[in-house]
């Protein structure tokens, strides 16, 4: 049975695909919900195609990632493939389903008159598979090529081991440089070094040396040479160094072993010092550099190519550590940001306030985990209802932060100010003494008369009051209540609008992520659209829920999969009475208070 096996960041969870199609996305009725603003509403899908699964990109705007390539149209999924979607991850399970079967061929060795021509093993199942290959080739040049290939798969065999044991990156680097000791026995010094992320300078992490009477232990430290430091790092070459002036100071060079060495030059390159680079995907992270006393012998080509092999190995694990690393920090963080928007959001009211002959809705989504829009209903007094809605500069972290200082401000002085005019200078002055450089915020606030159904309201830069009645939508745009934005000037001059609502109206107050919201093509929703919306909207006595989702319905269907980039905030205020009264009580403990 066909699976994905969730990576990140719920590792360990199962999504089966029996079925015929499997829908990824943000909407909640897809069949893997995804809550990432990264990730479109309707994003990727899976659909078996005959005996093969396809994964298919819906136009999606930030892209799904096949074994980190990004895929356009449709793709055919293998076994162990990975699927990046956002910050989701998912590897495919396919092994219920394989079946290997490979039919009798023939392969082509060289190109000379003596080729010859090998049958492949025909199997049924690669679990029941085994191969086997005997060239023939002269007896001595066979065994010394068959002790060669040994010798590297036997070293590669043992990094893998070594790689796979670990997931930090100096214990990794500590036992490489051990088991490249063990695999050159001419070599006396095994070094790792790597490159500092942030000052992008070389320092060794791992270093070992051979143990015996082979080398001087006084000297201490690790010498390589700028020439392997260049080419290796700079140019990600490997190097074999054949000068003697390379040899390590701690061992004297004997002249004997220095003519063997040039003998032995005859049938190739040789040295004392070689580096090869840890790399991945052209990306060069530090050096493997090994170095051997005259008394054990040198390197050769052979040498420098296994040491490549080793260090590409080791170069992928470097790889993966770091990614390992930034998952860590990254799922921390996300963990973090989750608190926090928990936090946040128990900063805004639960639910809207329970008013008789008015009707309340409220959305909130912010754009990322956290945000710097708000809304809140404070009881002036039994008879008053303040309600404000708001903007501050930045969005996410520092967006929250001064979004929390700004609801703070508010409730304290709403308990002692009545006057929107002055709610708002006294906030002002008070944002003004502590906001830095840039950090502001835009609020409409709007005091509400039940036992008149009447409004009050002044605005700091904030988007305008949308009024419904009798089907047509008038902008509330009063010169007069209009100021800057708070935060910005400690002096702050602003007057305050009254408007009285009739049964059958219908209030929007609303941040600008709405109408600033943008298709898939750019275009801007824009408040002339909103004003069509709102007044093609249902009404009736408890109109205000669906007055706003008839509202966002239109700007989902307008934005289709494009990502929200601003955080979006609506409070709809639906008028079914002359006068309205409070449904709760004033005090939690007190009667509900009697109305004159």
């Amino acid at each position: 049975m066909a699976r994905l096996v969730s990576l990140a960041p719920e590792a360990g969870r199962i999504v089966r695909l029996d079925g015929g199609e499997c829908l990824f996305g943000r909407r909640l009725d897809c069949h893997v919900h995804i809550h990432d603003q990264r990730v479109s509403r309707r994003h990727a899908r899976i659909r078996r195609e005959g005996d093969a699964l396809q994964l298919e990109d819906l136009g999606s705007s930030n892209g799904t990632f096949v074994n980190g390539r990004r895929i356009h149209g449709a793709a055919r999924l293998h076994h162990g493939d990975e699927v990046e979607i956002g910050a989701s991850r998912y590897r495919v399970d396919l092994a219920d389903e394989m079946v290997a079967a490979v039919e009798s061929a023939s392969v082509l060795i060289g190109e000379t008159p003596d080729t010859m021509v090998m049958p492949l093993i025909e199997v049924a199942s690669l679990r029941d598979a085994s191969f086997s290959f005997a060239p023939s080739v002269p007896a001595d040049d066979a065994r010394r090529e068959l002790e060669r290939h040994q010798r590297k798969l036997h070293a590669m065999y043992k990094i893998s081991d070594t790689i796979a044991s670990t997931l930090e990156q100096r214990p990794l680097l500590d036992k490489v440089t051990g088991l490249l000791l063990e695999v050159f026995p001419q070599a006396s010094v095994a070094a790792a070094v790597v490159v500092d992320p942030r000052t992008q300078q070389p320092k060794t992490l791992a270093a070992r040396r051979r143990r015996g009477p082979a080398r001087d232990s006084s000297v201490p430290g690790v010498s390589i040479p700028q020439a392997i430091v260049d080419r290796v790092l700079r140019q990600g070459q490997s190097v074999l160094l054949r000068a003697q002036t390379d040899l390590s100071v701690s061992q004297p060079i004997d002249p004997a072993d220095v003519a063997a060495a040039e003998a032995a030059e005859r049938e190739g390159p040789v040295g004392w010092r070689m580096g090869a680079p840890l790399s991945f995907r052209g990306e060069h992270m530090g050096i493997l550099h090994v170095e051997a006393e005259s008394a054990l012998g040198y390197f050769t080509q052979d040498d420098l190519d296994l040491l490549g092999g080793l260090a590409s190995q080791a170069g992928v694990a470097l790889h993966l550590i770091g990614l390992h690393q930034r998952l860590l920090t990254r799922e921390r963080l996300d963990y973090d940001l989750s608190l926090a928007r928990q936090i946040q959001r128990n900063l805004l009211p639960r639910d809207p306030p329970r008013v008789a002959g008015m009707d309340f809705a409220v959305h909130y989504e912010p754009a990322f985990q956290v945000g710097g829009d708000y809304y809140d209903f404070l009881w002036i007094d039994p008879h008053r209802l303040a309600v404000v809605v708001g903007d501050v500069s930045g969005k996410a972290i520092s967006g929250a932060l001064f979004m929390a200082r700004v609801t703070s401000e508010i409730r304290a002085v709403a308990a002692i100010e009545t006057a929107p005019r002055r709610v708002l200078q006294r906030v002002n002055r008070a944002l003004s003494e502590v906001a830095e450089d840039g950090m502001f915020t835009t609020m409409v606030y709007c005091s509400l008369d039940l036992t008149q159904n009447v409004v009050r309201f002044a605005n700091a830069a904030h988007t305008t009051l949308l009024l419904r009645r009798n089907g047509e939508v008038v902008t509330l745009d009063f010169p007069e209540a209009r100021s800057m934005p708070l935060g910005i000037e400690p002096k702050l001059e602003v007057g305050e609008a009254q408007l009285q609502l009739l049964p059958g109206d219908t209030l929007l107050l609303y941040t600008d992520g709405l109408i600033e919201a943008r298709s898939v093509s750019g275009e801007l929703y824009g408040q002339d659209r909103l004003a069509r919306s709102f007044a093609a909207a249902p009404a009736g006595p408890q109109a205000a829920r669906a007055t706003l989702d008839a509202v966002l319905g239109d700007l989902d269907r307008f934005v289709d999969d494009a990502p929200q980039s601003d955080d979006q905030t609506v409070v709809c205020i639906a008028v079914s009475d002359p006068s309205s009264r409070r449904v709760e009580s004033f005090f939690p403990s007190a009667a509900p208070p009697r109305m004159p």
